[in-house]
């Protein structure tokens, strides 16, 4: 791990990163400026659960009439511009740039947030159909759960969840449309979640209903905790 990161501050002394929201050098070891991070939008007050923007810290209406089967979501941007325009180009566009530096975020803030306490068991990524995954080429949520896995020393596992059928876009459905968009989409996979605490990994959450979809399954298997782990959260409007 040491000599990964000396090689990778080695990298960016040879050939200077340039920011990918500014363009212009960036002068760290990482494709973005001190300027530009600064100014990404984050999340300020929020649920403690769903981490949806709340006027104080709490838990939001939905989590208190419908408890979800996670435990927390931890993000640590808004999915506002530039952020959705960066993740747009990570998911769409093949720019692993993009994923690198955000999920870098990701793990500067989780490493800062659970000093105190205990690291889950086993990362995992939101399974995508084989059909997208083919066409795509990569899994952007295995891309985020590599990194962090690596940067954070924790195992990660695609086998714990299989999409087994290819749902519609669900972007611009409220919540009860996308779990019905959901029903009978994932399936548990091989190998066994007893008494595990787990992280799912995915770039953003929006209406909660793949996240609480999945961590159903995983807890029905069997598993102690679910939290989410992910790049960005969509604030929704009230």
């Amino acid at each position: 791990m040491a000599i990964q990161a000396l090689l990778h501050r080695a990298s960016f002394r040879l050939f200077p990163g340039t920011c990918i929201v500014c363009g212009l050098p960036s002068g760290l070891a990482r494709d973005l400026c001190s300027n530009c991070e600064t100014s990404l939008p984050r999340l300020d007050s929020q649920c403690r659960v769903c981490a949806d923007s709340l006027a104080s810290p709490g838990i939001c209406g939905a989590c208190l009439n419908q408890p979800p089967a996670f435990s927390r979501v931890i993000a640590p941007l808004r999915f506002a511009p530039p952020v959705d325009r960066l993740i747009h180009r990570f998911k769409y566009r093949s720019d692993l740039a993009a994923g690198t530096v955000l999920t870098d975020i990701l793990c500067r803030h989780l490493s800062a947030m659970l000093t105190t306490e205990a690291l889950p068991d086993l990362l995992v990524p939101v399974p995508l159909h084989w059909t997208r995954l083919c066409w795509r080429g990569y899994n952007q949520a295995h891309e985020i759960a590599s990194q962090l896995s690596s940067h954070l020393d924790l195992p990660c596992s695609g086998k714990l969840l299989r999409r087994r059928k290819r749902t519609s876009q669900s972007r611009g459905l409220d919540r009860n449309r996308r779990l019905a968009n959901l029903k009978n989409a994932f399936q548990p996979g091989s190998q066994t979640v007893d008494g595990l605490r787990l992280a799912l990994v995915d770039d953003v959450v929006t209406s909660t209903a793949t996240i609480r979809t999945l961590a159903s399954l995983l807890r029905n298997a069997g598993a102690r905790e679910v939290q989410v782990w992910c790049l960005a959260r969509t604030v929704l409007e009230k």
